[in-house]
């Protein structure tokens, strides 16, 4: 039997979710659990978290954002990633909602693993030997991208993880500095589209 507090999630999740799916929006966990948290907070007055850290899939990683309710999951982007390789199982309290076939390991900021640990030091003194070099081939460039990429995928994490975006107010301005139209995009259409 579901509670009040989790009928509501579901329903704005799957809201959310069908808006994802249906436009094909891919690569919205920088914000998508941001207006989550704070829809419910502010309209409802529930409190879910937000997680930051890495998904896993193929023995490679990729940074991703989701959300908690009483350590229930709440992912409810991961079924149109970026990286098509990791489009995995929509999921709402831990029940799958957008079925996908990917199978991907979730790895909370607080608990990377220790191949990618080990794979971030590796690049670092990769790249500081790539940089010193006047000229790069060009597959030298593509590799120091690749990098690049990943290092700045690190370092948003550690931001994040000082930013304490579980505080609402945090989450509010990040919304209202960083997505404001989609906040106020997503407000509307979930207003438009809830019964409760």
């Amino acid at each position: 039997m579901l509670t009040e507090n989790k009928k509501i999630i579901k329903k704005v999740s799957q809201i959310i979710a069908d808006k994802i799916e249906n436009e094909n929006i891919q690569g919205s966990c920088n914000f998508i659990p941001f207006i989550l948290k704070y829809y419910l907070k502010r309209f409802h007055n529930i409190d879910i978290d937000i997680f930051h850290g890495l998904l896993e899939y193929n023995e490679k990683y990729a940074p991703h954002l989701w959300n908690e309710y009483n350590k229930q999951l709440i992912d409810i982007t991961i079924h149109k990633q970026l990286i098509e390789e990791v489009n995995s199982d929509c999921i709402i309290l831990d029940e799958i909602y957008i079925k996908n076939n990917a199978k991907i390991k979730y790895h909370k900021s607080t608990n990377l693993p220790s191949p990618y640990l080990d794979e971030i030091r590796a690049m670092s003194f990769h790249v500081n030997s790539l940089t010193n070099k006047f000229h790069l081939s060009v597959e030298e460039q593509q590799e120091l991208n690749q990098v690049s990429n990943l290092l700045n995928s690190d370092t948003k994490m550690c931001r994040m993880d000082k930013m304490n975006i579980n505080e609402i107010k945090i989450t509010k301005s990040y919304l209202k500095n960083h997505f404001k139209k989609e906040m106020n995009d997503y407000f509307k259409y979930i207003k438009d589209n809830i019964n409760c």
